[in-house]
C-alpha cells in the first residue's frame, strides 16, 4: 500500500459515504512516519541479536539513539535504546561501557512516570545483575536477581486476572530464576578456587575441606532447584506461544532459555561430580550431565548458544570418556572414539548439530570463540580446558571474521589471551612439529589489535562524527545560499574527523604506533617536484602542522586522495610509476581538471593531496597501509586513476569500496574518476551534487567530447556511478591479505549510515 504522494491527490470536496479517515489510505503525519522509523530500527537491531551480529546491532541501535537526541518527541524511548545499547555491550564482552549505558538507561527510566515495578527498570536491572555476575561481582548479582524474582512472583499473583500482564511476569520470573541460579552455580565454583588458594599458605583440616565442599554442593543443589524452575516457566511460556506460532520469537526465546536451563543443569552435574569421590555418584552425575547437554544441543536454535550448547555436551562426554578409561571399563579403541566424538564438539563443523540442514556452518562458531566472546573467571576456566583438549583455536568465525584471539583482545581479557596463545601454540605445534616462535605470537597479537583499533575508530570516532555532519547538511535546498553553507558544513565536518583521528591515536593506549598520523602533500610542491614524490623526498607533512588549523569557520583547505594502480614493471626504478611518468601526468591532469571544476571554491594555494608512495614511508610501510582506509574518510573527495584492471584488484576495491560507503551514506565526500574521452557522462551523486560545481565552461562539460579537437586532453573526470563490489573473488599479489580485505569489507559495510537486515556481506 502507498501513501498518496501530495495532498493536492485528495480531492478537495469528498462525497458523503467516502471514507475521510481511512487509516490505510490516510497520509501519515511526519511524527507518524518518524516515529516508524524508528520502531524498525529497533527491530532491525533486535533481528541482528537474535543472528549474533552484535556489530550490526550496535550500529542499528546507535543510530535509534541518534534520532532520540534529535528528535524531542522520541525523548521518552531513550530510556530503553540506552538499555539496549549496554546489552549489546555485554554481549560483546565491553562490561564497562555495558554497565555505564545500563546505569544511564535505569536512571532515565526512573525519572519516567510509573516506572515503579514497571518493566522499564525491571528489565534493565536484569541486564545490569548479568554483567555483575559476569564480572564476578557474585553477591551483587544474587541481591539483583532475588529481588527481582520476589518482585516478579508477586507481581505474577497480583496480575493472576490479567492473561497478558501475567505472561510479562511470569517470563521475568524465568529468566532471574535462571540467572539466579547460575550465580550460585559460579558461587559454588568461587568458593572452591578460594580454598585452593587459602590451601597454598594455610594448609586446611580434613573437617574445613568437608565444611568447604558441603558448602559448595549445597549451592550447587539450590542452583539446580532454580534452574529446574526456569526450565518448566520456560516450557509453559513456549507452550503458550506455540499454538499456531511456532516459529514466532517469542517462541524461540522461550525453547532458548530451555537450552540453556539444561545446559547449565549439566554444568551443575559435571561440579558435582567432581566433588564426589564415590564412583557411582560420579557415574550418576556424568550420565545426567550428558543426557541435560543433549537436550540443550537439541533445542539449540541461536549462533551462541548452538556454540555453547555443543561445548558443553562434549565436556560432559570428555568426562566420560576419561573416568571410563581411567577405570578400565573400555578398550582403547572405543576410549578413541568417544574422544573423538567429544572433540567434535568443540569444533565448528556441522557434525552433530539439532538440524544439520537448516543450520549453515556459518552459524556455528568454535568453542573458543564463543567462549571468548563473553568473558568471565567461569569462561577462562573453559578456556584451559580447551587448551588441554588440543581444541580449535585457529578457526575464524565465518559470519564476522575474528578469530577467539580478536575477541579475547577486543574485550581486553589479557588472561583470556594468554590462555588463546597457549592453545595456538600447542596446535602449531601438533601441526607442524615446530614450536611457534615469538615473533609469530607477537604477529598474531598484532593483527588482533589491528582489527580492535579499526573497529574502534570506525565505529567510535568516526561514525558519530559522520552523522553529525550528515545531520548538518540540508541536501533538500538547492538555493545558492544554502549551496554556500553547505560546502561549508562539509569542510568543517572533515576537519572535526582529522582532529578526532588526531586525538584517538594521542589518546588511546598502543594506537600511536598501530596507525600513521594523517599526512598530505602541498599541490603546489607536487607540481614542482615533477614526477611522484617517495616518503624519504620529505613532501608529505602532518596535515595539522602544514595548515595550522583553528576549531571554527572554513579556511577553505580540500584535500584529494589518489587512488590509482601501481604499473612500473621495472625493477631498475623506485617508484609506483613508468618511465614515461604516466601516473603522475594523469595526477596532474585530474587535478587541474578538478579546480576547474571547482572554480570559485577550491583555490590551487590550499589544495592537498594523498597518495600513497609519499604519504606511506615506504622503508617502513606497515603503519601507513594499516592507515589507509582510515585516510579515505578524512578526504574532501577521492579520485580514481581508472584502467582497464582497476577494479579487479582488491586493495582499490577496498578503497573505491569505502569512498563509495561515505558518498552514498552521509554526503560529505566526493567521488570521481578520471576516464578515456568517450566514456559515459556523471551520474550527478557526488556530495555537491548541484551545490555550484563548474560542471560546464561555454555550455560545453568540462572533458566531453564534443568539439573536441587534435590538442584536447585523453582524460576526463566524471562523478563515479554506484558499482556492486565484493572482496572474496578480487585478485592479490599477496593471498594471506585476503583475511585483511575480507575484515576491511565488513568494516566499510558497518559504517553505512543505515542498515537493512538482509544485506550483509557474504562470506
Amino acid at each position: 500500500m502507498c501513501w498518496p504522494s501530495d495532498d493536492s491527490d485528495m480531492p478537495d470536496n469528498m462525497s458523503d459515504n467516502a471514507m475521510p479517515d481511512n487509516p490505510y489510505t490516510r497520509k501519515p503525519t511526519p511524527e507518524q512516519v518518524l516515529r516508524r522509523a524508528f520502531f524498525d530500527e529497533q527491530l532491525n537491531g533486535r533481528t541482528h541479536l537474535d543472528g549474533s551480529s552484535f556489530e550490526y546491532a550496535l550500529q542499528a541501535f546507535t543510530n535509534c539513539l541518534h534520532m532520540c537526541e534529535t528528535n524531542p518527541s522520541l525523548a521518552d524511548l531513550k530510556y530503553e535504546v540506552l538499555g539496549n545499547i549496554g546489552w549489546v555491550n555485554r554481549l560483546m564482552g565491553r562490561y564497562t561501557m555495558a554497565v555505564q549505558y545500563l546505569k544511564e538507561a535505569l536512571a532515565l527510566a526512573d525519572s519516567l512516570p510509573g516506572s515503579t515495578n514497571d518493566k522499564k527498570n525491571v528489565l534493565i536491572e536484569a541486564e545490569l545483575g548479568t554483567v555483575y555476575r559476569l564480572t564476578d561481582r557474585h553477591e551483587e548479582a544474587r541481591a539483583t536477581f532475588s529481588r527481582l524474582y520476589t518482585l516478579a512472583n508477586k507481581m505474577r499473583v497480583e496480575h493472576q486476572d490479567d492473561y497478558h500482564k501475567a505472561y510479562y511476569w511470569k517470563r521475568v520470573v524465568c529468566r532471574a530464576a535462571g540467572n539466579l541460579g547460575m550465580a550460585n552455580y559460579q558461587r559454588a565454583l568461587q568458593i572452591l578456587v578460594e580454598a585452593e588458594d587459602l590451601e597454598v599458605t594455610n594448609p586446611k583440616s580434613e573437617t574445613k575441606e568437608k565444611e568447604i565442599k558441603q558448602m559448595a554442593k549445597d549451592l550447587l543443589h539450590q542452583a539446580m532447584s532454580q534452574l529446574r524452575e526456569r526450565l518448566k516457566f520456560a516450557e509453559d511460556i513456549a507452550d503458550a506461544e506455540s499454538g499456531g506460532h511456532g516459529g514466532s520469537s517469542r517462541n524461540l526465546q522461550a525453547i532458548c532459555w530451555q537450552c540453556i536451563a539444561y545446559s547449565r543443569l549439566s554444568l551443575c552435574h559435571t561440579a558435582l561430580a567432581d566433588l564426589n569421590t564415590s564412583t557411582e555418584s560420579k557415574k550418576h552425575h556424568l550420565k545426567n550431565a550428558i543426557d541435560y547437554a543433549r537436550k540443550g544441543v537439541d533445542l539449540a536454535y541461536w549462533k551462541s548458544v548452538i556454540s555453547l550448547s555443543r561445548f558443553f555436551y562434549g565436556r560432559a562426554l570428555l568426562r566420560w570418556s576419561e573416568m571410563q578409561a581411567s577405570l578400565g571399563e573400555v578398550d582403547t579403541e572405543t576410549a578413541e572414539k568417544d574422544r573423538t566424538l567429544a572433540l567434535e564438539q568443540f569444533g565448528s563443523e556441522a557434525k552433530y548439530l539439532p538440524s544439520p540442514e537448516t543450520v549453515p556452518p556459518y552459524e556455528v562458531a568454535t568453542a573458543a570463540i564463543a567462549l571468548a566472546m563473553e568473558p568471565c573467571t567461569e569462561h577462562r576456566e573453559y578456556l584451559k580446558e580447551l587448551v588441554d583438549a588440543g581444541a580449535d583455536f585457529e578457526a575464524t568465525d565465518l559470519k564476522s571474521g575474528y578469530t577467539a584471539l580478536d575477541y579475547a583482545i577486543f574485550s581486553g581479557d589479557t588472561e583470556a589471551e594468554e590462555i588463546i596463545i597457549t592453545g595456538l601454540r600447542k596446535q602449531y605445534r601438533a601441526r607442524t612439529g615446530r614450536n611457534m616462535s615469538g615473533k609469530q605470537v607477537e604477529n598474531l597479537k598484532a593483527q588482533s589489535r589491528l582489527r580492535k583499533g579499526y573497529r574502534e575508530i570506525f565505529q567510535e570516532v568516526f561514525r558519530p562524527e559522520l552523522m553529525r555532519g550528515y545531520e548538518a547538511v540540508e541536501g533538500w535546498k538547492h538555493d545558492e545560499e544554502t549551496l554556500a553553507k553547505n560546502r561549508v558544513v562539509r569542510r568543517q565536518a572533515l576537519r572535526g574527523l582529522r582532529r578526532m583521528y588526531s586525538r584517538a591515536l594521542a589518546e588511546e593506549t598502543g594506537m600511536e604506533g598501530m596507525f600513521d598520523p594523517f599526512k598530505v602533500i602541498s599541490y603546489q610542491d607536487f607540481v614542482q617536484f615533477g614526477r611522484l614524490p617517495r616518503s624519504s623526498d620529505g613532501l608529505a607533512r602532518p596535515f595539522e602542522a602544514s595548515t595550522g588549523n583553528d576549531e571554527g569557520g572554513d579556511d577553505g583547505e580540500f584535500v584529494v586522495f589518489f587512488s590509482y594502480r601501481w604499473i612500473n614493471n621495472d625493477g631498475s626504478l623506485d617508484s609506483p610509476d613508468d618511465k614515461d611518468r604516466t601516473q603522475y601526468k594523469r595526477m596532474v591532469d585530474a587535478i587541474e581538471a578538478y579546480l576547474e571544476r571547482k572554480k570559485g571554491f577550491v583555490s590551487r594555494e590550499k589544495l592537498f593531496i594523498w597518495m600513497d608512495f609519499a604519504c606511506v614511508d615506504q622503508d617502513n610501510p606497515a603503519a601507513g597501509v594499516a592507515s589507509l582506509p582510515l585516510v579515505i574518510a578524512q578526504c574532501d573527495a577521492v579520485i580514481t586513476l581508472h584502467d582497464e584492471t582497476y577494479f579487479d584488484r582488491a586493495w582499490c576495491c577496498v578503497e573505491a569500496s569505502m569512498i563509495q560507503t561515505l558518498r552514498t551514506g552521509y554526503e560529505l565526500h566526493e567521488w570521481l574518476e578520471q576516464v578515456p574521452y568517450g566514456t559515459n557522462d556523471d551520474d550527478g551523486r557526488d556530495a555537491d551534487s548541484d551545490a555550484g560545481d563548474k560542471t560546464k565552461a561555454d555550455g560545453i562539460e568540462i572533458g566531453s567530447t564534443e568539439n573536441k579537437d587534435d590538442d584536447a586532453p585523453e582524460w576526463r573526470l566524471r562523478k563515479r556511478t554506484y558499482i556492486y563490489l565484493r572482496m572474496v573473488d578480487k585478485k592479490l599479489s599477496y593471498e594471506t591479505d585476503r583475511p585483511k580485505v575480507l575484515f576491511l569489507e565488513r568494516q566499510t559495510s558497518l559504517l553505512e549510515r543505515v542498515r537493512r537486515v538482509n544485506s550483509e556481506p557474504e562470506w
